[in-house]
């Protein structure tokens, strides 16, 4: 049950992330940075030091059964993605949907 919570979890997460930062109500978006940060952590509470970080040029995966990295547990881990990303004024709106839990941070 954990192993398929877990799957469901970041495949619902990765999309999810990617439309918190490109999607745009009204005005243009400008990447600062062309990647994604990417770290990740052998537990669920990001605690400790990463045990991988690496850069992704878009956050679109599925693992399965699998692990992101051979550094990476294939359960029971946690991933951080972060860019700096411009966004015109304006009003805006982020959804998001999950089934373990997703933080989302604006402007640290």
């Amino acid at each position: 049950m954990q192993s398929w919570l877990n799957r469901k979890f970041l495949k619902v997460l990765i999309p999810v992330m990617l439309v918190f930062v490109l999607a745009s109500a009204t005005g243009a978006v400008e990447a600062q940075d062309a990647q994604w940060h990417t770290r990740f952590w052998n537990n669920t509470t990001f605690s400790g030091d990463p045990v991988h970080e690496r850069n992704d040029s878009a956050i679109d995966f599925d693992w399965g059964d699998g692990s992101p990295s051979h550094y990476i547990n294939s359960d029971n881990f946690s991933a951080k993605w972060r860019r700096k990303v411009n966004f015109e004024p304006g009003v805006y709106r982020f959804n998001a949907t999950m089934d373990d839990g997703m933080r989302i941070y604006v402007d640290d």
